[in-house]
């Protein structure tokens, strides 16, 4: 059932007048226009700041009377799917991703019985066939087409090539799975985004979205776009309106035009009509402010330096306007982080829009610490590991177990060479000597599902019991706890639905390296959003910026990598055999970054900075290329006066003279006010007698660890500290050249 609508293309100059557009578009004059008005933008953050600027505009442009604001559904195209699916008469219940990724390994399995698969079924390539499916069902293609087409291709070239016969094997083995995955799924009676799709084409809306805004390209051009097959879905949806579709022209010659016509042929081209209230001058470009030692582009070591150099240049230019001024990156890591740092030491509000990844947080790293625990058999390093981690609490004897008692412990493991085991360990706890040995051998015994094959809600039940008994939670008022309690709460949620996956579509049992395997891989794939501070500099993605109103732009991390960022390949099929599947070349997705950083270049309206860095983790790291390209967009360039050094950073105001006692407060000023009220050191009582030396002899291997690191000398030839002990079954070639300097020494 196709309703008639109208599909206009808006070409906007730049992305002030990218934004002009949306905000006509996107105005609505009640509530009932304004609930079945979406507004498809790339991601959260990107509603984030969309939704700032609209309100923004709008206080700004009416009477204190007439302040009313109907905002449309800003969403990103996960959330449009789910509210198309949330309007249709009976929902039906839809799959999870953990419980796609459930059918398509029972899928996988079972073709495997009868069709030998061309690789070993591991989590990893399982989740990489589900990654392909939905690319091919994405890109407009079925499975039927998948197989006709590449088996076409290979057979020809089956005979005398291995490799093709090989892909040929995969070909058959791979759309198998596909189908035995869709007949899953069918029996479930749930759906997918695929089963949905065409659900939302047989059957009308209760409350239909009339009026659809489209702000974001083609995959193929955009990498936040929207598929071939969302294309297709708006050009039938059932009860459609309209269609605005709001560009770039630097984007629509990039690539997208073409897919436009190809996938929603009959649109037309549409412009606003004058508004002297709401015009873009598109003459006045931003200015670009060039580095302090000269050309358009600031070099920094690395990224916290590039920051640093940031801050200083924002408390530089002073002013209360810190909500116009925008610091934008590709990736939210590591400058969300760095800024903690960095903006606080410079005293620089900053607010973050952006979702980080979860396996960015402590707690993901803390569910390692126990699949460690187990798949190493209980080794010593993942035990200690496990009993020390601050995310954990563990008991012995009706007490918690102390650091004094897990080095005890750790140190015990090593002079009895222990290697692991189950049994050994509850041997260590027998003997009654150390109480960390009882609670690594109760932490064992309640993991002992996880030691073999097993159902795996088996095993998932027996982690969240463990999780449930050992989680150690902030106490109320610490900074951190309302952080960890939400990456607690992500990782459970996982956990739980993984098992309830498991329990209702396959319980097969497994060992435990493939459960664990889908929770990373799932937490890898996952973010959440710590939103960090309510005013201030505004810190966000290229895809998120392009939707703010900014006076001053800082464009940071401008590295090989990121600007464009690395294409991703299939690892399953060469490029050459993909494209008969519609695959985009990779060049096509250059160009259409090469846009998108343009169109960034040019959205402040005054002042604009372009920033790069030389190393990353030690290791040296080239300019952007697109950095090639900023002379030739005729940007005007301006040198800043040079300012008299002032101190910016907290460190600097107590590292320098005279010490400014001012920039702390609260324990640091308690500190500070210990640290200078102290003695001279050219005080007398400092500088007395002391009774005689008896020299000491030193080997030539002390001399030399002296001369690497005075520290390190202090730490073994004066504390006596031990390094920590390494598993070795005889005496390792450190400890054996120990032992013969100590008997010449005595000798």
């Amino acid at each position: 059932m196709i309703t008639p609508r109208q599909t206009r293309l808006y070409r906007a100059e730049d992305l002030r007048s990218f934004q002009r557009i949306i905000r006509h578009r996107a105005r609505q004059t009640g509530v009932w226009r304004a609930q079945n008005c979406a507004v498809i933008v790339p991601s959260a953050a990107a509603a984030d700041e969309l939704r700032r600027t609209l309100e923004n505009h709008h206080l700004q442009t009416n009477a204190s009377s007439d302040r009313a604001l109907c905002l449309p559904q800003l969403l990103t195209r996960a959330g449009w799917y789910d509210a198309m699916h949330a309007r249709l008469p009976e929902p039906p219940r839809r799959l999870s991703e953990l419980e796609r990724e459930v059918l398509v390994s029972a899928a996988a399995r079972d073709v495997a019985k009868d069709v030998e698969p061309p690789f070993r079924l591991r989590a990893g390539l399982l989740l990489e066939m589900l990654a392909l499916y939905d690319d091919l069902r994405r890109r407009g293609s079925s499975v039927d087409a998948f197989e006709r087409l590449l088996t076409r291709e290979l057979e020809r070239d089956a005979e005398g090539d291995r490799g093709a016969e090989r892909l040929l094997r995969q070909t058959k083995f791979l759309a198998a799975a596909f189908r035995g995955y869709e007949a899953s799924r069918d029996r479930s009676g749930a759906v997918d985004e695929y089963a949905l799709r065409a659900q939302l084409l047989e059957t009308a809306p209760v409350r239909p979205l009339r009026h659809i805004v489209v702000t974001v390209g083609e995959r193929s051009v955009d990498p936040a776009g929207l598929w071939p097959a969302d294309l297709e879905l708006l050009t039938r949806l059932p009860l459609v309106e309209e269609i605005d579709i709001v560009a770039t022209r630097a984007t629509i010659a990039a690539g997208l035009l073409d897919r436009l016509e190809k996938f929603m042929p009959g649109f037309e081209e549409a412009e606003l009509g004058a508004d002297v209230d709401d015009a873009v001058d598109h003459a006045s470009r931003p200015v670009l402010v060039a580095a302090p030692a000269g050309g358009p582009i600031s070099v920094s070591r690395d990224r916290e330096d590039e920051l640093s150099l940031v801050a200083r240049a924002i408390k530089t230019a002073g002013g209360s306007d810190l909500e116009r001024r925008a610091v934008v990156f590709k990736g939210p890591l590591p400058y969300v982080y760095l800024a903690r740092d960095v903006f606080a030491d410079a005293g620089v509000p900053y607010q973050t829009f952006d979702a980080l990844p979860l396996a960015a947080e402590p707690y993901a790293a803390a569910l390692d610490l126990v699949f460690e625990f187990v798949s190493s058999n209980f080794t010593r390093e993942p035990v200690v590991a496990l009993l020390g981690s601050p995310h954990f609490s563990f008991e012995a004897e009706g007490a918690p177990l102390r650091r004094s008692d897990i080095a005890a412990f750790n140190r015990a493991l090593s002079d009895e060479g222990y290697f692991g085991g189950a049994d050994r360990l509850r041997a260590f706890a027998a003997t009654g000597k150390w109480k960390a040995a009882k609670a690594a051998a109760s932490a064992a015994d309640e993991l002992r599902a996880l030691t073999g094959a097993e159902r795996p809600s088996v095993q998932l039940a027996a982690l969240l019991a463990f999780l449930e008994a050992h989680d150690r939670i902030p106490p109320p008022g610490d900074p951190l706890r309302d952080r960890h309690l939400r990456a607690r709460g992500a990782v459970l949620a996982a956990v739980h639905g993984l098992r309830r996956a498991h329990q209702y579509l396959d319980d097969t049992p497994v060992e435990l390296d493939g459960v664990a395997s889908m929770i990373r891989r799932w937490i890898e794939g996952q973010t959440f959003a710590p939103r960090a501070g309510a005013g201030g500099v505004h810190l966000l993605d290229a895809q998120a910026a392009r939707y703010g109103e900014f006076d001053e732009v800082f464009l940071v991390g401008l590295v090989e990598g990121e600007w464009p960022q690395r294409s991703s390949k299939s690892i399953f099929y060469p490029a050459s055999l993909l494209s008969q599947l519609d695959w985009p070349d990779s060049r096509v997705a250059l160009v259409g970054e090469r846009a998108a950083f343009q169109d960034l270049v040019g959205l402040a309206r005054r002042l604009v900075h372009l920033s790069t860095f030389e190393l990353e983790h030690d290791a040296i790291i080239g300019p952007s290329v697109f950095l090639e390209d900023v002379d030739r967009l005729g940007l005007r360039t301006v040198v800043p006066d040079a300012s008299p050094a002032h101190r910016m950073f907290v460190h600097e105001a107590l590292t320098s003279e005279p010490i400014a006692a001012a920039a702390v407060e609260g324990e640091a000023a308690a500190w500070l006010g210990l640290r200078t009220g102290r003695s001279e050191a050219a005080a007398a009582q400092f500088h007395g007698a002391a009774a005689s030396y008896r020299p000491a002899a030193y080997s030539v291997s002390s001399l030399e660890r002296y001369l690497q690191c005075p520290f390190r000398f202090f730490s073994e030839r004066v504390l006596h500290l031990e390094e920590d002990p390494e598993d070795e079954a005889t005496l390792n070639p450190k400890e054996l050249g120990i032992f013969v300097h100590e008997v010449f020494q005595k000798f």
